[in-house]
């Protein structure tokens, strides 16, 4: 009788004890252009949501000159409003790019690689960038441009550049597989 009493408590205590895994949350690593994306913000699943009016959650812009690729990925439903940038100059093929430049996401065509957070909701709004000292890494697992498309996986800590809250935001176990626009 106290082993089934125990063997009960040690089942239920698994049972209540349980947290789920956010990283079980994310979409698989694919290289197959199924336009997903998905990473871990501060230890938090990030999840595309797209409800605004004429917005899409993922997307890819390609600059001819210089071979830049700016990759979207947002949540935006209701006041919630994030976004993450990568931005990487010269992708011509699959390889590691690093990002720990000092960049201006207002001079797109001349910045190097950086990663960038944007939040403007929940308040208060707040902006993040990659720099020397807030390092990271997006590596290109596949690059095929017959097919157009790319998929990769990223790492970053930003630092706060605007806006109040953390000093720095980090984003981790990031991956994301992609049909870009010829």
């Amino acid at each position: 009788m106290k082993t089934l009493i125990k063997v009960s408590s040690m089942i239920l205590l698994g049972l209540f004890s349980c947290k789920k895994d956010p990283l079980n949350s994310l979409p698989e690593a694919t290289q197959m252009g199924a336009n997903t994306m998905g990473c871990l913000v501060d230890g938090q699943a990030f999840e595309l949501i797209s409800a605004g009016f004429n917005t899409t959650p993922l997307g890819v812009t390609r600059f001819q000159r210089r071979s830049r690729m700016l990759f979207y990925f947002r949540q935006q439903s209701g006041k919630l409003n994030r976004t993450i940038l990568l931005s990487i100059p010269y992708l011509r093929s699959p390889g590691r790019y690093v990002l720990d430049q000092v960049a201006d996401p207002s001079f797109t065509l001349i910045a190097p690689a950086y990663g960038n957070f944007q939040s403007s909701n929940p308040e208060p709004s707040r902006d993040y960038l990659t720099s020397p000292v807030a390092t990271g890494h997006v590596l290109i697992t596949r690059f095929d441009s017959v097919a157009h498309i790319i998929s990769g996986t990223f790492e970053f800590t930003a630092q706060k550049t605007s806006g109040e809250g953390p000093e720095t935001v980090r984003l981790t176990d990031g991956r994301f597989d992609l049909r870009y626009p010829q």
